[in-house]
């Protein structure tokens, strides 16, 4: 057999017992399967944070935080720098840079605000790029009245009615879902998603609310869907909010195809109501960085528990180890919650990492610099 060439695709079961079903889904299969020399397209970045890529083409991304951290204004800053082709040197832009749209639609979709809060959001928009006119090839919606089966419907069709677009932005996609917490519903909802975005080649910027926490906890987004969402986004970033400083931060969640930048400080200016960017200092962001240290201990803490004397374990083994040895729940539900939450947190840490096998995923211990720990010669799993 030629090297890198795969064997014959066979199927077990008789031909003639096959669906109609089954045969369309074995010939998506078929189509599935990748060596390293299939011609893969790579995903072009569309929105840079501090010269770190958040956002791609043919992807999703996620934009969290809690109510009133900053989030809408962080919202304004993608929209508007896509419209502008080049940005005027004295333009703070809070380091947020999205691939100029070319003429192409850019949709700002609304499902939380008020029509004032809306209608401010345009405004926003275009005092940045400085024009007194909604551009035409920016349209935004309000549906803030629709169900959430509304929600989801519109978006079909808006997916049919601007095929092309360059920049999508859903802001409050826990509004498609009826039930949030539903896993079934969730899991579909980010599948569709991700499928959209792929289909359409474009960009999909999602906002989701944060649960609030105690402090040093790990900030939690809302509901399985949040989790999920994580768990598959391209990149999420989170928006905070120091109100005895009264200034915000742009932290980055994690970024599947990037380095994670630095923590982005910014305040309003009280005589123009404009953001403006502040450079924080060393001791600064050693102080932002501490405020995860007692998380990231007890999440070490936990590893060490799960792990043992193993360096690899599959998804199942490590959800039952992170279940027996994490803080204790009440129901099942919730007990699910808490692992899912500590496994994407083992992962945001890189206290473990993600390898996809034959088998499924499995996750191997991490040294301190974040590489996997292989197996020595004779070393017993056991």
């Amino acid at each position: 057999m030629i090297a890198n060439q795969l064997p014959p695709f066979s199927v077990r079961s008789d031909p003639k017992t096959i669906t109609l079903n089954q045969t369309t889904l074995l010939s998506r299969i078929r189509e599935s399967r990748i060596t390293d020399r299939t011609p893969v397209k790579k995903l072009k970045p569309v929105v840079t944070v501090g010269q770190s890529t958040f956002a791609r083409r043919g992807d999703f991304s996620v934009i969290t935080g809690q109510r009133k951290a900053g989030k809408t204004t962080v919202l304004q800053f993608v929209v508007a720098t896509a419209l502008l082709e080049d940005i005027p040197l004295e333009l703070d832009t809070l380091q947020i840079r999205t691939d100029y749209c070319r003429g192409s639609d850019v949709i700002y979709v609304d499902t939380e605000g008020s029509k004032e809060d809306t209608q401010d959001f345009i405004k926003g928009v275009k005092s940045i790029i400085g024009m007194s006119e909604q551009p035409a090839n920016l349209h935004t919606y309000h549906w803030r009245e629709f169900t959430a089966k509304e929600c989801r419907e519109g978006m079909d069709i808006l997916f049919s009615e601007h095929p092309n677009a360059h920049l999508w932005i859903i802001d409050g996609i826990a509004d498609l879902v009826s039930k949030p917490n539903d896993e079934e519903e969730s899991n579909q909802t980010v599948r569709w998603i991700m499928s959209m975005a792929g289909k359409l080649d474009t960009c999909i910027i999602l906002v989701i609310h944060e649960n609030p926490t105690k402090a040093g906890q790990e900030s939690k987004l809302r509901g399985h869907l949040g989790s999920e969402l994580e768990r598959k986004a391209s990149g999420a970033v989170g928006i905070e909010k120091d109100r005895q400083r009264g200034e915000h931060y742009i932290k980055s969640r994690f970024l599947r195809k990037s380095a994670d930048f630095e923590p982005i400080a910014f305040r309003f200016d009280p005589h123009t109501n404009r953001p403006t960017h502040r450079i924080l200092t060393a001791s600064e962001r050693a102080q932002l960085q501490d405020r995860n240290r007692v998380r990231i201990g007890e999440l070490m803490v936990l590893r060490t528990k799960c792990y043992r004397s193993k360096t690899r374990l599959t998804e199942r083994e490590l959800k039952e180890s992170i279940k027996h040895n994490q803080n204790t729940t009440t129901g099942k539900d919730a007990e699910r919650a808490l692992c899912n939450r500590n496994l994407q947190a083992l992962l945001k840490y890189n206290l473990i990492r993600e390898e996809q096998t034959i088998e499924g995923s499995v996750y191997l211990l991490t040294d301190i610099e974040g590489g996997a720990i292989d197996f020595k010669i004779g070393q017993s799993d056991e």
